[in-house]
Order: structure tokens, then sequence, then C-alpha cells
């Protein structure tokens, strides 16, 4: 049958229920609890020390640790991560984003290194800074090329080019042109 108790209980071996063992108010526990069955709670859960669970541990409000989270397998998320920081130590997979746009760094002398190719399909913006190409510039279909400002070829051969309308001035040799 049922026990009704107001005051304290304490064992100092094993305490079992073949039914429901519930309390009212709080109940603290100095030793091990070892369950077979489900644990169901209305308000906290909370241990000064381990909390750990074998199978799966389902959480249907917000969670907020104080401390460190380690996991040891996959993170699946579903919804969204807002986060300060995140610091990774290896990618073996590509990030692809859908849609948005995405800001790398927040100062100018901020640096950012890619290794392998970069693939720009819509329009590459240079607001400030100099370009600097350490290798070969190919450009195929340019269509237009402007330059509001010089273009310092440092010594080197300028070959193939085609210039059809405007001026050249400042050259200290002869220009041929031909036909």
């Amino acid at each position: 049958g049922d026990i009704n108790l107001s005051g304290h209980i304490s064992a100092s071996g094993e305490i079992s229920s073949s039914s429901n063992l519930g309390a009212d108010g709080d109940l603290y526990i100095g030793g091990d609890i070892n369950l077979s069955g489900h644990i169901s709670a209305s308000g906290e859960i909370s241990s000064s020390s381990g909390l750990g669970a074998d199978g799966n541990l389902y959480i249907g409000g917000t969670s907020n640790f104080a401390g460190d989270v380690t996991l040891q397998n996959d993170l699946t998320v579903t919804g969204r991560i807002d986060a300060e920081e995140i610091h990774t130590t290896f990618i073996s997979s590509s990030i692809t984003q859908a849609t948005g746009s995405n800001i790398f760094g927040d100062a100018k002398s901020d640096l950012h290194q890619f290794t392998g190719s970069v693939d720009i399909s819509g329009s590459l913006t240079l607001r400030a800074g100099d370009m600097t190409v350490s290798d070969t510039l190919t450009a195929t279909n340019i269509g237009a090329f402007k330059a509001t400002g010089a273009i310092d070829f440092d010594d080197q051969n300028m070959t193939n080019v085609d210039i059809d309308s405007g001026t050249i001035t400042g050259l200290d040799t002869d220009l041929a042109v031909a036909d």
C-alpha cells in the first residue's frame, strides 16, 4: 500500500519499489540512481557532478549549459546556430550556402587565404587597396578594359596588344604601327 511520511527517509542499503516511487517535495539522494524505465520532470533536473544517459536524451525546453560541452560524435542541428566565434581544426568537406551573402572579416587588415581555385560567377569588386597577382593573370573575353590610373608593366614586354583607337603619349622610343 501507500507509505506517507512527513519527515526524512534514510537507508544505508537499497530502496526499491515495484510500483511508482514519488515525492511531492525535494528528493535528495547521495548515491547512484539506476533506473530501467523513464525519468520525467516538470521542473528542473540538476546535478553537482555528472549527469549521464546511455540512451537518447530528449529535452523539450531551453537548455542552459554554464560550462563547456564536449561531444564525442556528430552534431546534427535542424535549426540555426548563433555563435560569437567558431574555431575549427579540420574540415573534410565543402560548406554550401544556398542563398544569402557572406562577410569575411571586419577590418581592411584582415587576411583571407584560399588554397585551390576560386570560381566567381558574379562580379568581383575591389573597393579599396591594391590587387596583386604574383603569377600569370589570364583574362579571356574581357570585352572592355578601362584603367583610370597608371598601368605599370615594370619593364616587362607588352605583346599582342591591339589598340584600335586613342592616343599613346609619353613614349621615349619610336612606335611602329603595322597596317
